[in-house]
C-alpha cells in the first residue's frame, strides 16, 4: 500500500474521499495533516510490537580506529557502528557480554549478530499492518478533521485496538509455528 492509499483510507473515517488530484496538489487542510502526520502513524504502529514481518538482520560496520577510546576504556576489543535509521533492537546473538552506547556495540566478540526494525519498511507488509498504519493516521488528524466528532474518534480507537490484538496475535502465531 503506498501513501496516497494509506492517506485515502484514513480519510475515509470521516467520509472525505480522496482523489489523486487532491493528494497530489497538498493544499486542502486535511490532505496536509495526512501527508505531515504520515510517518508518525507509522512509527506509532512500527513500535507497538517487534513484528516478525519489519524484523531483519541488521548490517553492522566495525569502527576500524585505533585510537578510539570508547573501545579501550571500557575493556572490548570490537566496536560496531548501528545504522542511524535503527528504530529497535530486538535481538543480539554473541559469545561475549556487549554494551550498547548511543550509536554503537562494544564487544569483544567479532561475529556478532543483531536483529532489529529500520525506520523504513519493507514494501510486501500485511494488509492488517498497512490498515492500522490508516487508522493510526486517522486518530493522530481527527482533531484537524474533525474535531467535535467524538463519536467518530470512538470507532476508530476501537477499530485500532481490535486491530493491533488481531495482528499481533496473528504474528505470534506465525513466529510459534
Amino acid at each position: 500500500m503506498d501513501d496516497f492509499t494509506i492517506c485515502k483510507n484514513a480519510l475515509s473515517y470521516f467520509n472525505f474521499e480522496l482523489t489523486q488530484d487532491l493528494y497530489d496538489e497538498g493544499t486542502n487542510k486535511s490532505v496536509k495533516a495526512c501527508i505531515s502526520k504520515l510517518d508518525q502513524a507509522k512509527r506509532k504502529v512500527q513500535h507497538e510490537s517487534s513484528w516478525s514481518f519489519l524484523v531483519q538482520k541488521i548490517e553492522l560496520k566495525e569502527e576500524v580506529n585505533e585510537e578510539s577510546e570508547n573501545v579501550s576504556k571500557m575493556g572490548y576489543s570490537h566496536s560496531f557502528n548501528l545504522p542511524t535509521d535503527l528504530l529497535i533492537i530486538t535481538k543480539v546473538y554473541t559469545k561475549e557480554p556487549y554494551q550498547r552506547i548511543a550509536g554503537q556495540i562494544l564487544t569483544n566478540d567479532s561475529s556478532i549478530e543483531v536483529y532489529g526494525m529500520l525506520n523504513e519498511m519493507p514494501s510486501n507488509l500485511p494488509l492488517d499492518f498497512e490498515d492500522l498504519i490508516s487508522l493510526s493516521l486517522a486518530f493522530i488528524i481527527a482533531p484537524v478533521v474533525s474535531p467535535l466528532s467524538k463519536e467518530v474518534m470512538d470507532q476508530i480507537v476501537n477499530q485500532y485496538s481490535w486491530t493491533v490484538e488481531a495482528l499481533i496475535n496473528s504474528d505470534l502465531a506465525t513466529r510459534s509455528k
